[in-house]
C-alpha cells in the first residue's frame, strides 16, 4: 500500500502488514509507514470508550513536508515526535515529546550535529489533578538559551525552560483527550537575552535589529477567550534597514499587553 497527499511531494508507503479495526472504537496494530520525502511513522493504538492504549513515533520528518501540507514557511530541518497514552484508574495518562532540528541554525556557518540538542524541544504530560484533566509541560529553545545573558542564567538557572504551559483537557465521547476550550488556561514565557539571534529567524535579510531584550508574557483565560498580559522590552537597541538607508540607534522600547486585549507601546 502507498498513498500521496494531493498536490504535494508527501507520500507514505506501508512497510509491513498492519491491522485496522472499527468496532465501538478504533484499533491499529503494527502500523509502519515510510514517508517521502523522508522520515517514518510507527503506531499501535486501541481506543474504545473508557479504554485507551496508544503509542506513536514520528522520526525525521522534513519540515518542508509540513510546509506543503499546512502552507507554512518553516526553515529547512526535521521534526521528531513521540506520543504514549494509557487509560488508568484516574483517567488517561500519557507523555508527548517534540524535537525540531534545523539544518542550519541562523547565525551559524555549518549544519547542526544531529546527535546534539534540538533547536526546539517540548515535553508534556497528560494527567488528572485537582479534579481535572491537564496537558502540562515546558518548552526549550536552543537559540534562546544561547542568546541569554550571563545574569539571566544565574537568575533563572541554566536548565530553566523559558516556556511553561498548562492546558485543560476533556474526553470526547470516543474517549479521546481533547482540549477543553472553556477550561482555565495558563501559558508563560520568560526570557532575557540578546535579540539579534532571534531577529535573524525572520525573513528580512536587509534589516537588522540588536540590543538587550526581556520577554515576560503570559496567557490566561481560556482557549476560546484568552487573556494576554506581560510585556516585551528592548534596551540599547540598534535597527538598520539597508535597503531604505535607515539607521536608528540607542533604541528603548516597551510593549505591554493588558488583560482587556489592549496593547501599549512606549518608545
Amino acid at each position: 500500500f502507498s498513498g500521496r497527499y494531493p498536490d504535494s511531494d508527501l507520500a507514505a508507503r506501508l512497510q509491513q502488514p498492519a491491522t485496522l479495526a472499527f468496532d465501538q472504537g478504533f484499533e491499529v496494530h503494527g502500523l509502519n509507514l515510510s514517508l517521502q520525502p523522508g522520515g517514518s511513522l510507527k503506531a499501535d493504538a486501541a481506543i474504545h470508550p473508557g479504554v485507551m492504549k496508544a503509542r506513536a513515533d514520528l522520526v525525521d520528518l522534513p519540515l518542508a513536508a509540513i510546509n506543503q501540507v499546512a502552507d507554512t514557511a518553516l526553515p529547512p530541518g526535521k521534526l521528531e515526535a513521540h506520543l504514549s497514552c494509557l487509560s488508568g484508574r484516574n483517567g488517561p495518562q500519557g507523555d508527548l515529546s517534540l524535537a525540531l532540528r534545523l539544518d542550519n541554525r541562523p547565525g551559524d556557518s555549518g549544519a547542526q550535529d544531529p546527535a546534539g540538542q534540538p533547536d526546539v524541544s517540548l515535553q508534556a504530560s497528560l494527567a488528572r489533578a485537582q479534579g481535572r484533566l491537564w496537558l502540562q509541560g515546558s518548552g526549550a529553545f536552543a537559540l534562546l538559551d544561547a542568546a541569554r545573558t550571563d545574569q539571566a542564567r544565574m537568575a533563572q538557572g541554566n536548565g530553566a525552560p523559558p516556556l511553561s504551559f498548562r492546558i485543560p483537557m476533556q474526553l470526547s465521547p470516543d474517549g479521546l483527550p481533547l482540549p477543553d476550550a472553556a477550561g482555565p488556561l495558563h501559558v508563560a514565557l520568560a526570557w532575557t537575552g540578546q535579540i539579534a539571534p532571534l531577529w535573524s529567524l525572520l525573513p528580512m535579510p536587509d534589516q537588522d535589529l540588536s540590543g538587550l531584550a526581556l520577554l515576560d508574557l503570559s496567557v490566561g483565560g481560556s482557549l476560546k477567550a484568552p487573556a494576554f498580559s506581560g510585556g516585551a522590552y528592548l534596551a540599547a537597541g540598534r535597527y538598520e534597514d539597508r535597503d531604505m538607508g535607515v539607521l536608528l540607534t540607542d533604541i528603548s522600547l516597551e510593549a505591554g499587553a493588558e488583560k482587556d486585549g489592549q496593547v501599549h507601546v512606549i518608545l
